[in-house]
């Protein structure tokens, strides 16, 4: 496994999260910026809806508007982005094939993780993959 597996997600430890903590004026906020920071740190969690809100000790639509207006994105959406930054990463090293990333960002299809992955970046995670290879080689 690439990244480590989360072993308590109801931490009471509040972590912070692109200085959005800063902004965080009560506990329910803290609590569903703490959830999102686990968010990325472990995207390849499978994550629902439920579980998030679990986690913060909130109720999914709650959490739902706190992560709207905190953050921008709904969660879900939030998840995505998170997963797809952490696939550019691993793909840009060069050491993982796309099977690989997939299930390593929470996408057990790599197929689907494929059409995502280019639905949002505008490139297939393979040609992404080639072309940070290719880049790679130049700058060695």
């Amino acid at each position: 496994m690439i990244t480590p597996m989360i072993h308590d997600l109801h931490s009471s430890k509040t972590e912070i999260i692109f200085g959005y903590q800063s902004l965080a004026t009560n506990s329910s906020q803290r609590r569903m910026l703490s959830v999102l920071e686990r968010m990325r740190r472990y995207p390849e969690f499978e994550w629902t809806l439920d579980r998030m809100a679990d986690a913060a000790a909130l109720s999914v639509p709650h959490f739902s508007d706190l992560c709207r207006r905190h953050v921008g994105v709904p969660p879900l959406a939030f998840l995505i982005r998170q997963r797809l930054r952490r696939a550019e990463e691993l793909l840009k090293s060069g050491k993982y094939n796309v099977s690989t990333v997939s299930k390593a960002v929470g996408y057990q299809d790599p197929f689907y993780f494929s059409r995502l992955f280019r639905k949002h970046m505008g490139i297939s995670p393979k040609a992404y993959r080639l072309q940070s290879d290719a880049a790679n080689r130049v700058v060695t």
